[in-house]
């Protein structure tokens, strides 16, 4: 099974889902982690028609038993929802994206690592905006309740740096309370400390332009290397 997933992570780093879920569906019974694995492979896929590969990562992670690590399947079934809510602007989307991203920060806050928590709250932020015109009060609540996410994700894991993604998460922490300079100096931190992968970069850069955006932040400075 070990060499298994470490195929299957090397075909994914190539973005050849197709040929990671061939190796994975080959197999008889799939543990948690191959599941998610082959969900991934399915709503990451740009080839396969979306409506088709989110409702198949959908199944395959809600079929998911005897986990060892739910705080991961529910982080994916939040990006999962992302997606999703991104594609049909269905609001139903986003309220399941910010439940299953706050669930994995909530009930498993140690392995999470804010990961789940600060991406509930740029949903937060993406929901508040959205009903920003046709009600203002709960738009304030819903901003408010994502600076508590990030307040709380700098509180604990701020001195926490013994995993990459860790820099990523509170450079978008730092930006979202308007912290931008701190945010900066967080991902030139990052820079120097670890190597990332082209998709990771990619991924938490184009949410941390989208977030600007919706603080209404215009000076992108911070975004260059």
């Amino acid at each position: 099974m070990n060499k298994i997933l470490k195929k299957v992570k090397i075909q994914k780093s190539e973005y050849k889902y197709k040929e990671a879920r061939d190796l994975i569906e080959k197999e008889e019974a799939l543990n948690p982690e191959l599941s998610r694995e082959l969900a991934e492979c399915y709503y990451k896929d740009l080839e396969l028609h979306r409506d088709f590969s989110y409702k198949k990562a959908l199944d395959i992670l809600e079929k998911i038993e005897q986990d060892s690590s739910p705080e991961k399947t529910s982080q994916l079934l939040g990006a999962v929802y992302k997606r999703k809510w991104e594609y049909e602007a269905n609001v139903d989307d986003l309220y399941k994206s910010i439940e299953h991203y706050e669930k994995a920060y909530n009930e498993h806050r140690t392995k999470d690592e804010g990961y789940g928590g600060v991406n509930a709250a740029y949903m937060y932020d993406v929901l508040a905006n959205k009903i920003a015109l046709s009600d203002k009060e709960y738009s304030e609540i819903l901003h408010k309740k994502a600076i508590e996410i990030r307040s709380d994700i700098i509180n604990t894991f701020s001195t926490k740096k013994d995993d990459p993604w860790i820099y990523h998460t509170l450079a978008q922490a730092y930006l979202g309370v308007g912290e931008v300079t701190t945010c900066k100096s967080i991902l030139e931190e990052a820079n120097k400390a670890s190597i990332y992968a082209n998709w990771q970069i990619f991924t938490t850069y184009k949410q941390l332009k989208s977030l600007a955006e919706l603080k209404g932040i215009t000076d992108l400075d911070f975004l260059l290397p």
